[in-house]
């Protein structure tokens, strides 16, 4: 009889110990649910200005560009500053969960930006140019390229207003933009430049090529200006 009893004791010893490392082995840690796709958040590093997209401002510090227009009357922009800006932009985005559409991911990101400013002391205009981050997220990824804006701001009243916008490094972002007019040859007033971007066929109206920057313009009074140095 105690034999019997030994033996079923062993038996019920070897079945729970069996169920308990089974149970074990079946739940998850507090560190290992962490690791989950929807459980996350994810940081990336912070998105840098390529050297080569740099060059799309072929400006320094105190640089006077001259324009002149069909009557040879002139304007003289000058380049007032060339940094980057500090701090650096930081950005928060969330995405759908890969595995489940239900759950969002937290995506931290960050980016420089590129900022000149030129300006035309006689009449109050200003040229801002600035390179920066076309960012976008799509399932926990984020695609991104280099991006150069220009805007026209007018010193009197503050009044600023978007140009041009040109993708100029693809980076990983997929598409490109379509809000510029892009010629191989164009004829300004007197001199042609190779590779230029327009924004419309309004005033205000800026020609930029990467080699040279601003190589011709157009205000309010819609008189066309090129550059000549």
């Amino acid at each position: 009889m105690l034999t019997v009893l030994n033996y079923n004791l062993s038996v019920f010893f070897k079945i729970s110990f069996s169920l308990i490392v089974l149970f074990s082995s079946c739940r998850k840690t507090s560190s290992e649910s962490d690791i989950e796709p929807c459980n996350r958040k994810i940081v990336f590093e912070t998105l840098k200005i390529a050297p080569e997209s740099s060059r799309w401002i072929p400006y320094e510090h105190n640089d006077t560009l001259r324009f002149q227009n069909e009557v040879a009357d002139i304007k003289k922009f000058i380049c007032l500053s060339k940094n980057v800006t500090l701090p650096i932009t930081n950005k928060k985005a969330i995405s759908f969960c890969s595995t489940d559409s239900s759950k969002i991911v937290n995506i931290d990101y960050s980016f420089q930006t590129l900022e000149t400013i030129l300006e035309d002391i006689d009449t109050k205009t200003r040229f801002l140019l600035y390179i920066t981050n076309i960012v976008e997220i799509r399932s926990s990824d984020i695609l991104y390229a280099d991006l150069l804006s220009v805007k026209i701001q007018r010193i009197r009243n503050s009044e600023t207003e978007s140009l041009l916008n040109i993708i100029i490094f693809q980076r990983t972002y997929p598409e490109q933009l379509e809000s510029y007019l892009f010629y191989p040859n164009f004829m300004v007033i007197q001199n042609s430049f190779q590779n230029v971007y327009i924004n419309s066929t309004q005033s205000p109206q800026v020609y930029f090529n990467q080699s040279k920057g601003i190589v011709g313009f157009r205000l309010e009074d819609d008189v066309l200006y090129e550059r000549t140095n």
